[in-house]
Formats: structure tokens, sequence, C-alpha cells
């Protein structure tokens, strides 16, 4: 894994968990297919097609007064979406908007002194 990668892209992949010990990496490690809704448009599996890395806190939170010595809060951001690619309605403009899946592991903060 580079360090530096804010954001991984792998169209039904399998994601890079931040640890193996919680609900989201249970979903992904004890499943062929992760218990992840169904794509509410097309009524297909939606599948792992990025996530968020946790250098992208570097980035989202650049100029704000944020301290990083407290930690991060969250540790990947998971993003599954439609295999179908299913597509909303567009409206005159041709724009249209739909929900993806997204699924974050959090930093365990709680063992921090």
């Amino acid at each position: 894994m580079n360090p530096e990668q804010i954001i991984r892209y792998e169209f039904e992949g399998k994601p890079l968990l931040y640890s193996n010990g919680d609900k989201v990496a249970k979903r992904y490690l004890a499943h062929a297919t992760p218990d992840i809704p169904l794509c509410p448009l097309s009524r297909e599996q939606r599948v792992y097609e990025l996530q968020l890395m946790p250098h992208a806190i570097e980035y989202l939170e650049a100029g704000e007064d944020i301290s990083l010595n407290k930690g991060m809060e969250w540790g990947t951001i998971i993003v599954a979406t439609s295999r179908a690619d299913a597509m909303p309605e567009l409206d005159e403009r041709g724009i249209g908007y739909t929900e993806e899946w997204v699924d974050v592991q959090w930093e365990d903060v709680s063992s921090r002194k």
C-alpha cells in the first residue's frame, strides 16, 4: 500500500481494510459476497468500487485548524455501487442523482491515553 494514496479504485475489487476486528471487516471477511444492500434503482447487487484512504484526511482538512494528534477519526471510507451501473432518471439539463452505499471504518480512539 502506498502511504501517499488518497483514493483506491477497483470496480468489483476488494477494499484494503483499516482493521480486521470491526463490523465492516466482518462484512467483507466473512462472506464471499459482502452483505451490502441492493441498488434501489436496478435491484442488482452493489459491489466495491472505491475507497478513501487515511491520507485523504490531510487534503480534506487542509487549511482547517485541526490537530491530528487526537486521532484521525476514520480509517477508511468504502463506497459500493450498482454492479449493473444503474443510471438515475435525468432532468432537462441531463443531470441525475442516486444514493450510493458507503461504509466507514472508524479509528478506535478509546485505547488512547
